[in-house]
Parts: C-alpha cells; sequence; structure tokens
C-alpha cells in the first residue's frame, strides 16, 4: 500500500453507519484549533487507495467528482495549477493530503495538527486507512439503529429493511477490522451521548486528539445537513424519535436485524428476542426501489437536473476506475 511520508500533521477520519450523526461530529471537530476535515465528503479514499489505482486517472476523477461540485458550490475549489499541483505527487495518498491542505488554505485555515476526511463508507475501509497512514486517527460514530434507520427513511425514503441491514452491516465491518493493537488510535462517540452531554463529550474528545477546548467554542455553532442549504444553530438533540416515528414491525425488522450488533452496541432491543435474516429476495427487491427513492430525494432538494447530473458522475467515474 502507499504511505503519506509528510509529518507533523496526523490524518483523522470521521466515519460511521449513515445518518448517525458523522456530519455532526465533523463540523464540532472542526471548532477545535488545529483540526480541519473538508466541509464535505470526498467518498474517493477507498478508490484511490487500491493497490492497482492509476495515479494517472486522479485529477480527471478529482474534476469530474462529486466532490469537486460540492466544493465548487461554496467557492473553495483549486484552481487549474493548483489542481495540477496536487496530481503530481509521487502517491495518491499524499496527493490527498495536498488537496485536504489546499482546502483548509482556501478557508483560512492555517497551523494545522489534524487534516483528514468526513466519508460515513469509510468504515468498510479502516484496514486500508492504518495500512497508508499507520499513525491515523479514527473517531467512530454510532447511533441507536431504530433512529438512524429512521433518519435514512425520513431523509432520503430509503427502506427499513435495507436501512437495517446497513446498519448491521456497517458495525460488523468496523468490529471486524477493529485492530487489537490500534486501540488508543480509535475513539468512539455515542451519538446520544454528543447530543445529551455535549461538553463532557467534546472535552474528552479534545483531551484525546491534545487541543484545547473551551464550551465558548460552540456557543455560536452552527451544523448544515449535507444536501440541504439548510443550518441549525447548536447541537440538537434528534435522538429517540423512533419510538412515536416507527410502527411496531417497523421497529421489530430493525431489531431482528440488528440484534446482535445493537446490543453490543449498548442498545437493548424493546421487542425482538432473536437475530433474523431477511429474506434474500426483499433485500434485492427493496434496494432497486431505494435508488429511485434516493434520486427523488435528493431532486427534492436540488432539482431532478442536479440529482440526475450526481448520480450520473457517480457512475461515469465508476467506470472508469
Amino acid at each position: 500500500m502507499q504511505h503519506c511520508s509528510e509529518a507533523k500533521m496526523t490524518p483523522v477520519f470521521v466515519l460511521g453507519v449513515p445518518r448517525s450523526g458523522t456530519t455532526l461530529v465533523r463540523s464540532v471537530m472542526c471548532v477545535l484549533p488545529g483540526v480541519y476535515l473538508p466541509p464535505d465528503e470526498f467518498q474517493l479514499l477507498s478508490v484511490i487507495l487500491r493497490p492497482d489505482f492509476d495515479l494517472s486517472n486522479l485529477r480527471n476523477i478529482l474534476e469530474q467528482s462529486n466532490f469537486s461540485g460540492h466544493m465548487r458550490r461554496r467557492g473553495i475549489w483549486l484552481s487549474q495549477d493548483e489542481l495540477t499541483t496536487v496530481s503530481k505527487h509521487s502517491t495518491a495518498a499524499m496527493a490527498f493530503q495536498a488537496l485536504v491542505l489546499q482546502l483548509a488554505k482556501k478557508e483560512g485555515q492555517h497551523n494545522l495538527r489534524y487534516w483528514g476526511d468526513k466519508t460515513p463508507e469509510n468504515l468498510f475501509h479502516l484496514t486500508e486507512i492504518f495500512e497508508t497512514w499507520p499513525d491515523a486517527r479514527i473517531v467512530h460514530v454510532v447511533r441507536d439503529p431504530r433512529d438512524t434507520v429512521l433518519s435514512m427513511k425520513k431523509s432520503w425514503g430509503r427502506s427499513v429493511l435495507r436501512g437495517s441491514v446497513l446498519w448491521r452491516d456497517g458495525l460488523r465491518a468496523f468490529r471486524r477490522q477493529h485492530h487489537s493493537g490500534r486501540t488508543s488510535q480509535i475513539y468512539e462517540i455515542k451519538y446520544e451521548n454528543l447530543t445529551n452531554h455535549t461538553n463532557t463529550v467534546l472535552v474528552e474528545l479534545a483531551a484525546w486528539l491534545g487541543v484545547e477546548f473551551n464550551p465558548r467554542m460552540v456557543e455560536n455553532f452552527t451544523s448544515e445537513e449535507r444536501w440541504s442549504s439548510s443550518k441549525a444553530t447548536g447541537i440538537q438533540n434528534r435522538s429517540v424519535q423512533w419510538k412515536s416515528a416507527l410502527t411496531p414491525q417497523e421497529v421489530l425488522t430493525i431489531e431482528q436485524i440488528c440484534y446482535v450488533e445493537m446490543q453490543d452496541a449498548g442498545y437493548e432491543p424493546s421487542t425482538a428476542g432473536e437475530a433474523k435474516e431477511p429474506p434474500h429476495i426483499q433485500l434485492r427487491l427493496a434496494k432497486f426501489f431505494d435508488a429511485f427513492r434516493v434520486v427523488n430525494a435528493y431532486a427534492k432538494e436540488r432539482g431532478w437536473a442536479a440529482a440526475i447530473a450526481y448520480k450520473t458522475r457517480q457512475w461515469s467515474i465508476s467506470r472508469k476506475i
């Protein structure tokens, strides 16, 4: 695997099952001094860290990625000269670090101690991250599967069945890659603890990173949803909504699919008494219909043209890799 040779700064990656609160954690981490993660998900780390990745494709992939589109929308994407400089690094890992540091510079962030990325799905690629950056820090965000699946349903229209499988498989993948020799490099945050005991969690997180934290840092804190232009002031407590928003059958489905993993994570089933694997044919059908629902959800935020362009860019990049 590729190894990044630049010193003095430590890579940090925020990951977890989607809709677990990774965006919130990324936002509050960037309030801490010396910490910078781009304001949108890179999403390509698992691709560029492949041993067979062709570095000559890097510039085109970056230019055509949804990540570059998000950065352009924010007015902080790289110029052609800056992008050329980034793409000339000898490894994709070094190029990625240079890219993040260039974005930090555009946002006025200097004297960094930590740089990195918040892409939830990186929890499936923890091994590759540690092979590339042996000193990497990992912040793993966990949320009650019932609230996580509910959030997927409300935000994207994703089915309860597939949302439950995604939560379960995400926790399985993370635990499987949780190497015993790296426990000091992994910090786990429960979403419920962050929203209910914000200062306590942030004091502990700052101490783990070795940076300063003052409660005044989050007095005027604002966060935003990745697919929305809306922003929220303060850290909103959105936990434990499932009791009133999910049907008894939906709760049972989630708890049966996530039965073992949710208990390992400290969440007790309210109805299910055993684990149950969903029928394969139901999963295939749910996946088919979820694809339309997710695009429709994006279209409601940005319009159909943006939604189609978003998925087209993803498809185009996957075809070229």
